[in-house]
């Protein structure tokens, strides 16, 4: 891996970066370049570059808490197809999690957009012990509440539980909201983030003492007849992610699966 640096993204990649995070996604032009116009995105990124050329990116938020302990957040691994099966998008996400574990985080959080990144995840870093979030299908009941579409600021800060999470996070789910469907709702003093899928309506996130009201008003105000509610993993650790796959846990305090020169 010698030929591999790797290294905080710039200004100057921002256009690379983009044409690599669509190369790799297939999200639509529009979207990726109002993410990329996030304040703060494209500086939590990092990238991996050979001969001088950005091939590979990786986004990673620092400063998450829950329970007392910090965590990092790995978003949006991407290589560009031209330079896949070389072995950067390990290096790359080896190193974010040396970067997570040297700012005190006691926990990484990985989001795949799919089963097949799921499994490479999995089998790449076997050497972390990874622990799958599960999605728990939910039928509701039927309810004539109806729950308010609400902005990411408000969600913010009416959102309660045992995480605090950086703004960056919360305007990027935002902007997937626009451009593939979602919303952040709000029922009371009670919230939560749904947002559409493939699969149907995926709630992210709730924040209520009484989960069945507002899930119910969610799928009123969705006309679902069902929802898959992410639910915390073995550990309890839950999270509000990017990404419409399942999500790992892993601890950074286990070896590294990698050297990195």
């Amino acid at each position: 891996m010698s030929d591999f640096l790797m290294r905080p993204l710039r200004e100057e990649d921002r256009e690379k970066a983009i044409e690599i995070f669509h190369a790799s996604f297939g999200d639509g032009e529009a979207f990726v370049r109002e993410l990329f116009s996030l304040p703060e995105f494209l500086k939590n990124g990092w990238g991996c570059e050979t001969d001088g050329e950005l091939c590979s990116c990786m986004f990673a938020f620092h400063g998450l808490a829950t329970g007392g302990k910090k965590i990092s957040y790995l978003y949006a691994l991407c290589t560009h197809p031209r330079f896949r099966g070389r072995g950067m998008g390990a290096a790359l996400t080896a190193y974010c999690t040396k970067k997570a574990q040297e700012s005190g985080a006691e926990g990484v959080f990985l989001s795949a957009a799919g089963e097949g990144l799921l499994k490479w995840y999995s089998s790449t870093m076997d050497a972390l012990p990874f622990a799958p979030f599960a999605t728990e299908e939910y039928s509701p009941a039927p309810t004539k509440e109806k729950p308010l579409a609400i902005s990411p600021w408000e969600y913010m800060l009416l959102r309660r539980g045992e995480w605090y999470l950086p703004s960056a996070l919360i305007l990027a789910q935002d902007c997937i909201h626009r451009h593939f469907g979602g919303a952040f709702l709000r029922l009371g003093e009670d919230c939560l983030c749904a947002e559409k899928t493939s699969e149907g309506i995926l709630i992210r996130e709730v924040c209520s003492e009484n989960e069945e009201t507002i899930l119910s008003a969610a799928a009123a105000y969705f006309g679902a007849e069902k929802l898959f509610v992410l639910r915390k993993n073995p550990e309890g650790f839950p999270l509000l992610s990017l990404g419409s796959g399942a999500m790992l846990l892993s601890s950074v305090s286990a070896p590294m699966p990698f050297t990195l020169s």
